[in-house]
């Protein structure tokens, strides 16, 4: 029971963590905390954008799109074994 309430805290952003106090990106230092976010931002997005994927990943990504989404059960009630099948797993 223990690590469910550690990844319960964890997933509120009560669990234990540090802060980045700088980054080195070619041969400059950063160290205020918005020229951090805006580093940390520019990098997650130049790895996650389209050009760094297959063009089979990019197919099936645009298909799966274009599927509607249903969040009409977001709100259902959940128990301790949806949790640990969908969370913990």
């Amino acid at each position: 029971m223990k690590k469910v309430w550690s990844m319960v805290h964890s997933l509120k952003g009560k669990g234990n963590f540090s802060s980045v106090k700088h980054l080195l990106r070619d041969g400059s230092l950063i160290t205020t905390k918005e020229d951090i976010a805006n580093e940390l931002a520019s990098s997650f997005s130049k790895i996650s954008s389209s050009g760094n994927s297959t063009p089979a990943f990019q197919h099936v990504k645009n298909q799966q799109e274009k599927t509607t989404l249903n969040f009409d059960s977001a709100n259902l009630p959940w128990t301790l074994h949806s949790f640990d099948h969908n969370i913990l797993f």
